[in-house]
């Protein structure tokens, strides 16, 4: 029984503090028993700021462009900027159409990443409305100087003359569909945007190495987004082309240019049999020669070229190509293809 009267009483004491408790503030005229009332609703509102769900929802979904460009995040921003001299305008809401500009802050450099190594990959993670598949994906491969590096400025969708992340020769995005000239990067992720239906997007970037590095997201929306980004793109790869110049020529030899010629007309590179092939460069000064591992005996030897190749109904690149000639008896043989190398447009 005295259990039970226990039991009551307290359901009662509890019953009163949530009545007068929520009811009144002036705790003062009921003494003691206010004191209780008082440090109930304070028991209450501490329990409740600690769970989510009681939290206002409009305040909880609510996205801040962030202030500045904190260590293990990417930031982004409707311009360029050097996160070294610049205050960066950052904002994670952007229009259809608009120009946008990412910074990758890490938390330690590329150098402390790589552990010795003179080289490291790292991936870009692209994630489409909050869904698992990564969209747009790529790697870049940091080296040399590159290695002290703790941020990297990267475009999304920049401005043609504003596109700078592949000037660095040891930041080097990979090559994405290499046959429409494409990278990784801006040029990729300007591709992806081109695809979008009308609406609103959420872009989450990651970068990686066996743990998230850095990450970001911002908000995109429009009615048309294939317009906009299918002509920036246009614009982007224009602009990449610029800058592509070939080889100074380590060695002028017309003759053995004219067999490289015939030689990649004989080969089974189609776009070379069917295409024009517009100049050949020779980028090394000598042939390197190939000797047997035992005997020491020269099999071949090769040289290195930059070849300006049109293909026949599509783009000009400048294509590396290695040849070779095969030692019979003593003496070389005819220029034959021995490999194919890296392209641009």
């Amino acid at each position: 029984m005295k259990t039970r009267a226990y039991k009551l009483s307290g359901c009662v004491l509890l019953a009163v503090v949530f009545f007068f408790g929520f009811q009144s503030p002036a705790w003062g005229q009921f003494g003691k028993l206010g004191g209780l009332l008082k440090k109930g609703k304070e028991i209450a509102e501490k329990e409740d700021k600690k769970d989510p769900a009681k939290q206002d929802k409009t305040k909880k979904q609510e996205t801040k462009s962030p202030t500045k460009a904190s260590e293990g995040e990417i930031v982004f921003s409707k311009s360029p900027f050097d996160p070294k001299t610049k205050k960066p305008n950052l904002t994670n809401t952007f229009k259809a159409s608009d120009n946008i500009y990412a910074t990758i802050s890490l938390k330690e450099s590329f150098e402390t990443l790589a552990k010795g190594s003179s080289k490291i990959h790292v991936e870009v993670k692209c994630y489409l409305d909050g869904k698992g598949e990564n969209r747009g994906g790529f790697s870049i491969a940091v080296t040399k100087d590159a290695l002290k590096k703790k941020v990297l400025v990267m475009g999304v969708a920049p401005a043609p003359d504003k596109m700078k992340c592949y000037d660095d020769p040891n930041v080097i995005y990979q090559k994405q569909f290499d046959k429409y000239g494409k990278r990784g990067g801006p040029m990729q992720l300007t591709k992806m945007l081109s695809t979008l239906p009308a609406g609103k997007h959420t872009i989450k970037l990651v970068l990686y190495r066996y743990k998230v590095l850095a990450e970001g997201e911002f908000t995109i929306e429009g009615k048309n987004f294939k317009k906009p980004y299918e002509k920036l793109f246009k614009a982007l790869e224009a602009e990449k082309t610029k800058s592509v110049q070939m080889a100074k020529p380590k060695m002028k030899d017309a003759k053995l240019e004219a067999a490289m010629v015939e030689a990649l007309k004989a080969s089974h590179v189609k776009a070379a049999k069917e295409g024009e092939i517009l100049k050949v460069v020779i980028i090394d000064p000598d042939w390197h020669l190939r000797r047997h591992k035992i005997s020491g005996k020269i099999l071949f030897r090769y040289i290195r070229t930059e070849v300006a190749l049109k293909e026949k109904s599509g783009p000009c690149w400048q294509w590396r190509f290695v040849f070779k000639q095969e030692y019979i008896g003593d003496k070389f043989q005819k220029t034959k293809l021995h490999g194919i190398g890296d392209r641009k447009k």
